[in-house]
């Protein structure tokens, strides 16, 4: 007897955002009897119960428009700004949530201070964890240029290097860095009361302000590690790939989106001496194999993870600088081209994992803890 046909649900804030890739993963889906539609939060009329979405028809190669009931599992790529669209969608996800009968693969995260005094509390990925504090007043920014001469400003909701504010002290004067779009805007100031009014307008929205770590190549552009996790088919969390983000040369952010490139571990590899290496290496498999149990212990459950790795060559040590519950695929995808079919099948393959739970009562064991 054949099993039921599920609904996949693909929630995006944007029709046709990534569209690409939920095109193979419906490819994937039908493979596994799983039917997918994708839709926005506010197209779900939670009175019935029903939404108006697209699904692609695989025989056409079209997108149709149609009406659906709640889909059994939904993947949720929303992304979130300040503007009153994304609030509406928020509150529209959130209800959601509560719906009965529908399971979301992952329940994504808090922002980056509340990540921080979480984690900080396990030994283990406190180690890893760069000095943090909540940003309110200039002064701090003051106290963490007499300790460390270069600071970072990150905002608690931002990703893809937005809002980012790098402030580096040399002799008596200050050099500031933010991005404007994909450019860095570099400001020369000579005293710290000229840096106050760009400090003030970080007060009015939410930062957290960290040392500025040493991780910088030969070159002089900022890189770092990305590792995407992903959970299989049994519920277990695996490496789904792995590579090396590359800024462009005296600026301080590696993402793609500012102009970034990817390259292999090997490729990176080849002027670093082995010995160093190796120390560095062991230090990245044993925060990989803990990890991502760690943090889904102390937040809501998951499905994926784009974990961002510093790594300062000189003191061979390791950092984590960002983790992301909505992480990209490109750094896999371009490293390790091969994985692509993996990486479409990964998200209905666990929602089938998902089912075969709630029908028989089991989960399978993480088979890493």
């Amino acid at each position: 007897m054949a099993e039921p046909l599920l609904s996949f649900g693909f929630l995006v804030n944007k029709y046709f955002h990534e569209a690409a890739y939920f095109k193979n993963i419906s490819k994937a889906a039908k493979k596994l009897n799983m039917k997918c539609i994708m839709f926005r939060p506010l197209d779900v009329q939670f009175a019935n119960g029903t939404l108006t979405g697209f699904t692609f028809n695989l025989t056409s190669n079209k997108w149709e428009r149609s009406t659906f009931q709640l889909p059994h599992y939904i993947y949720d790529r929303c992304f979130y700004g300040k503007d009153a669209a994304s609030i509406q969608n928020k509150k529209a996800v959130q209800k959601l949530k509560t719906q009965q009968n529908v399971s979301f693969l992952g329940y994504g995260f808090p922002d980056k201070w509340k990540q921080y005094k979480t984690l900080k509390t396990d030994p283990f990925i406190y180690q890893y964890l760069p000095e943090t504090e909540y940003f309110q007043h200039p002064d701090q920014v003051y106290t963490f240029l007499q300790s460390y001469e270069e600071c970072i400003l990150k905002p608690i909701h931002g990703s893809s290097g937005k809002g980012v504010l790098v402030i580096k002290k040399e002799k008596e004067t200050l050099f500031l860095y933010f991005f404007i779009r994909a450019n860095q805007r570099i400001v020369r100031l000579k005293h710290f009361n000229q840096l106050k009014p760009f400090l003030a307008k970080r007060q009015v929205d939410s930062y957290i302000l960290q040392r500025l770590l040493p991780l910088k190549d030969k070159q002089q552009r900022p890189f770092d590690l990305r590792i995407l996790f992903q959970k299989n088919e049994f519920g277990q969390w695996i490496m789904q790939g792995k590579g090396i983000r590359i800024g462009q040369k005296h600026t301080y952010v590696s993402n793609l989106s500012k102009g970034g490139s990817v390259v292999s571990l090997e490729q990176w590899e080849k002027d670093i001496p082995r010995q160093r290496l190796n120390h560095i290496y062991n230090q990245i498999e044993q925060l990989a194999h803990h990890l991502p149990q760690k943090i889904e212990k102390n937040f809501a459950p998951l499905f994926e993870l784009g974990v961002d790795i510093g790594i300062d060559l000189q003191n061979e040590t390791i950092w984590i600088l960002d983790i992301n519950s909505k992480p990209g695929r490109n750094v896999v995808l371009k490293t390790d081209p091969a994985r692509k079919t993996v990486l479409y099948e990964a998200p209905v393959r666990y929602a089938r994992y998902l089912q075969h739970s709630l029908q028989t009562g089991v989960e399978i064991n993480d088979l890493s803890n």
